[in-house]
């Protein structure tokens, strides 16, 4: 069994477990994070919306979780975890990077947001859902800037973007943050996004700072 306050990782995309480990050794050098591998293009392919076949491969892994706790490093994925979860105890607790995120926004006294993420994000449904029922009202990018950050985002998670692209991104990041809050809801807008910038919240970064809070 884990140790007390022992934490660990579900393996999603490569660059997005390692961008959790590196957030985690840049707070605490100590700390030992396990990560539990998984078939990521197996579930990514059933990806956004839950199924029967995405909760029976997701229970394979969580099953074999001995931490006290888990982050899983994929925001869209916590839609299916939570009909999971709502279904079947295991010997972890889940901290959600989403409630963590209002959390924070409450703390600000922040009650509007502008969500970047997949183009799936960024429309209303699962994240929006679930901030609004926190009382926290979601916008969106306009369309043509929509499809930009979507491409901008599959560029970094094939490792293929340009110049061109991520200087598209930065000047639609830098528009909408001038006016308004605009959270970060993907792994890959969070590798991109190295720098911490004026009114951008990241779903990440709050993720591994607040699961740091809660080992104490």
């Amino acid at each position: 069994m884990g140790r007390k306050g022992s934490i660990a990782l579900l393996g999603m995309s490569e660059d997005s477990v390692q961008l959790y480990l590196n957030l985690f050794l840049q707070k605490e050098k100590s700390i030992e994070i396990p990560v539990y591998p998984t078939n990521f293009e197996g579930i990514n392919n059933l990806l956004p919306h839950p199924s029967e076949d995405l909760k029976a491969l997701l229970n394979h892994y969580l099953v074999q979780v001995e931490e006290d706790y888990l982050l899983v490093p994929n925001i869209t994925i916590h839609e299916t975890l939570e009909e999971i979860l709502s279904l079947k105890q295991y010997r972890f607790s889940l901290i959600h990077p989403l409630q963590r995120i209002v959390e924070k926004l409450k703390e600000q006294k922040i009650r509007e947001v502008i969500l970047f993420g997949s183009y799936y994000t960024m429309q209303k449904g699962y994240v929006s859902n679930f901030l609004e029922r926190k009382n926290i009202d979601c916008r969106f990018p306009k369309g043509e800037d929509c499809k930009v950050i979507d491409v901008y985002r599959k560029a970094v998670y094939q490792r293929q973007e340009t110049e061109e692209l991520t200087n598209s991104f930065f000047r639609i990041l830098d528009q909408y943050s001038q006016s308004s809050v605009v959270i970060l809801a993907c792994t890959e807008l969070s590798i991109a996004c190295k720098d911490k910038k004026h009114n951008v919240l990241d779903l990440v970064r709050n993720h591994v700072q607040t699961s740091l809070e809660v080992l104490k």
